[in-house]
């Protein structure tokens, strides 16, 4: 283990306008629109990117974003000038954290170096590497089928939604759920494999508690794609244990 005292603990305050503390004036915010994702309507406007999924700041969203600011601390970090005995830097994100991180490792602009680990704990959902999602089975199952450990030995196929199962086959893939959508690569193929092409280059870990598993109250009110989403929950984690050989993780608590 690693003495506390050689530790350094940095993160990034994420201000909104009711928030104390904030300078409006020197302090980047993030405004209402971009507190949580937009409806099925409108989610793949910008305006509607919420903070952790990559949202601008400011009261239309068109300021620096989260994933500029990380970028900017985490290449401070790495600056051996400035840090000359810095070994290791660990990304790190719980919930909406961890929605956070997952993206970031996916749009961070720096290289990908061995020096820099992605931990990835307890999303409520995942950006998909392609347009296919798993087939999921019977909503009749009971919810103890979604702990973690088991779901990890489940292997799932993977398809593109077919309209008759969803209401909203035509935004599933939107920016947040579906990497083809996302704004920052504008939908082109080219920067759409560029991205998923230095994710699999990152060394990224997913963690989900053993006591995190599905809470069907939760899925009221949620919108299409969220309850896609949300319901896929600990699912999502085989996306990328199949498909991309990511390292994940059961942590027993």
């Amino acid at each position: 283990s690693i003495p506390a005292k050689e530790v350094l603990v940095v993160s990034p305050q994420v201000y909104f306008p009711q928030d104390p503390g904030l300078d409006a004036h020197t302090d980047l915010w993030w405004g209402e629109v971009n507190m949580k994702p937009g409806t099925d309507s409108n989610e793949t406007n910008n305006l509607r990117t919420p903070w952790y999924w990559g949202g601008g700041t400011g009261v239309n969203g068109e300021g620096p974003t989260l994933f500029e600011a990380v970028d900017a601390m985490v290449s401070t970090l790495l600056d051996s000038n400035k840090y000359p005995n810095i070994q290791r830097v660990v990304v790190v994100g719980h919930s909406a954290g961890g929605q956070f991180v997952q993206r970031y490792a996916l749009f961070s602009t720096l290289p990908p170096v061995i020096s820099v680990h992605y931990y990835v704990a307890n999303p409520s959902s995942l950006m998909y590497l392609d347009s296919t999602r798993p087939v999921l089975f019977p909503t009749t199952h009971p919810c103890s089928f979604c702990d973690p450990e088991t779901i990890m030995r489940t292997k799932y196929t993977f398809h593109i939604p077919p309209a008759s199962t969803t209401s909203c086959s035509n935004s599933y893939n939107a920016h947040g759920y579906g990497i083809e959508g996302a704004r920052f690569s504008a939908g082109k193929e080219e920067a759409i494999r560029g991205s998923v092409e230095v994710y699999a280059r990152r060394r990224v870990t997913y963690l989900a508690g053993t006591g995190d598993t599905c809470d069907k109250m939760k899925l009221v009110g949620l919108g299409c794609c969220e309850k896609v989403a949300s319901s896929q929950k600990n699912e999502d984690y085989n996306l990328d244990e199949d498909r991309r050989g990511e390292h994940w993780e059961i942590d027993d608590k």
